[in-house]
């Protein structure tokens, strides 16, 4: 079951998110710049990316939503993986439609 109810964030707790997202941005560059691994950099560099496009639905509001069917994403998967773009059932179905090509 998809929940539409909305996430609530309080000020300080978008604080605090957009914090550990920065926090975990500027790990990941560190990454990219001391590896020699061409693929981990491009692994690197898309997590980068995920994290931006979360720090920009923050700002705008949207942080939490999924991208695919506009639910809100489950609070546990959001604390796994803070920048999280989609919910677990969509995550699973693009994984699925992936797999296959």
């Amino acid at each position: 079951m998809k929940s539409r109810d909305r996430l609530s964030l309080t000020e300080k707790q978008k604080a605090e998110v957009k914090k550990r997202l920065e926090e975990k941005r500027a790990h990941k560059i560190e990454i990219i710049l001391n590896e020699k691994s061409s693929h981990i950099k491009i692994h690197s560099w898309d997590d980068v990316r995920r994290i931006d496009r979360a720090i920009r639905r923050l700002d705008r509001g949207m942080y939490g939503r999924c991208i695919e069917c506009r639910a809100y994403i489950e609070g546990e998967r959001l604390k796994f993986m803070i920048e999280a773009e989609r919910c677990a059932s969509c995550h699973e179905h693009i994984e699925s439609l992936e797999r296959r090509h």
